[in-house]
This record gives C-alpha cells, structure tokens and sequence, in this order.
C-alpha cells in the first residue's frame, strides 16, 4: 500500500502524519517547523521512532536555497539514513522542494517504498501528481473539510488485518 497526502501549507499534513504514528508502529520522520519570537526560522526532522532532531533548513543559510531558506544538506543526509533502516510501515513528512536539494533524497524514497509494506508519505502539492505517478501511489488532498474523515479512512488501513 502506497498512499501520498498532498494539501495546501498549513492544513494538517504533519499532523496528521504526527497522529497516525501515535496509533500504529512506523518507521521515518516528520518535519516540524522551528520558531523563534513567534516567527518561523526554518525546519527540523524528527525520526518518529526515536525523537532525534536534525535541522533541514534556516532562514538565511544555505546554498542550495528554497525561497529564504537555506537547505542543510548533512539534515537531508540524516533523514536518508533513517529512511535506510525502515521497512515494514514507513511514514515520510515531506516530499518537498528542501529535500529534493539533496541529490540522493529522490532515490531514497522510492528505495523505501519499494521496500515497505505500507508507505505513507506528504507530499508538496506542486508535484504531487509527479511523485504519485512515480511511486504508483494514491493521493490523497486533505483540506481543512476533509482532515478527520481522512484521518480515520487512515487509521482504518493502516490497522486492517488484512495487512
């Protein structure tokens, strides 16, 4: 099973992503944003199973560079190694222009869900249908209407028995 969920920023991606791992044992990461004075400075990874932080990305780092931010390419790096190690249910919080910096990212991600039994992953909506072709995914939009009853459709496959 490959699902993809795509959505505007701000909508509930990583949540949703955050919320599913409570439920189910998974194997990935999730990006979380890093804020300062109230203001958004940039972005974490964090491995789900082991709460490990990596910084992706600053305001005002870089090369390579996304809009303000600068890509930390040894973050990427890390989150790649924590997708190496993942096989049965696999979560990855995003697929996104940041990560794609890292030449090996791309690869990284279809490896793991060549490999996964379930892979569940965000994606950024401008290439969203891009990824859901290359990874034979389904994808899904989660909007503000449709969050809880996505997050149950879910919960409900990912805790099936019939995987």
């Amino acid at each position: 099973m490959r699902i993809l969920i795509t959505g505007r920023p701000g909508v509930g991606k990583t949540t949703l992503v955050k919320r599913l791992s409570e439920c189910v044992r998974v194997c990935g990461f999730y990006t979380e944003e890093v804020r300062e004075r109230g203001r958004r400075i940039g972005f974490d990874g964090v491995n789900i199973r082991t709460g490990e932080r990596v910084p992706v990305a600053r305001v005002g780092g870089g090369p390579p560079r996304v809009g303000k931010y600068g890509v930390f390419l040894e973050g990427v790096e890390r989150l790649i190694e924590w997708l190496e190690g993942c096989e049965e249910i696999v979560f990855v919080d995003e697929i996104g222009p940041m990560e794609l910096k890292h030449p090996g990212f791309g690869n990284a991600v279809v490896r793991s869900a060549e490999r996964s039994k379930i892979f569940l992953a965000t994606v950024h909506r401008k290439i969203a249908g891009e990824w859901s072709l290359k990874l034979g995914a389904e994808l899904i939009t989660i909007t503000e209407e449709n969050r809880e009853e996505v997050y149950r459709f879910l919960l409900q496959r990912l805790t099936s028995p019939s995987l």
